[in-house]
């Protein structure tokens, strides 16, 4: 069962892998400037957060923002686990 903290809403945290960056990029503004990268089944594939996305359009001037989320998502985040 799920904590009642992990309940709420949470889809303008996320974005599959597929998706494309511009997909990521859309979510509704939050105040924590990051959005989770899953894998099709749920898995957390890496994070992107805003300065993510400008260090990858900095490194890649010519690149078009229909790259999938998984490609740019920072796979070397920190987690801790509940409790």
């Amino acid at each position: 069962m799920l904590c009642s903290v992990y309940q709420r809403d949470l889809s303008a945290y996320v974005v599959y892998g597929e998706e494309s960056v511009v997909t990521a990029l859309e979510r509704p503004a939050n105040q924590s400037h990051v959005v989770f990268v899953l894998a099709e089944h749920g898995q957390l594939i890496g994070v992107l957060t805003d300065g993510d996305f400008r260090r990858w359009i900095s490194a890649n001037p010519t690149a078009g923002l229909d790259v999938r989320a998984s490609a740019i998502a920072n796979r070397t985040y920190r987690s801790l686990r509940e409790g």
